[in-house]
């Protein structure tokens, strides 16, 4: 499932274009393919 986050992670933040600075932040982000919560650490 590991790769499925991160395929959906990086899908995510081609969508928002979210800052590198983000990335070392705790997220909570809405997977609109699976409308799934995935928290990205």
């Amino acid at each position: 499932m590991a790769e499925g986050e991160i395929t959906t992670f990086t899908a995510l933040t081609e969508k928002f274009n979210l800052p590198p600075g983000n990335y070392k932040k705790p997220k909570l982000l809405y997977c609109s393919n699976g409308g799934h919560f995935l928290r990205i650490l």
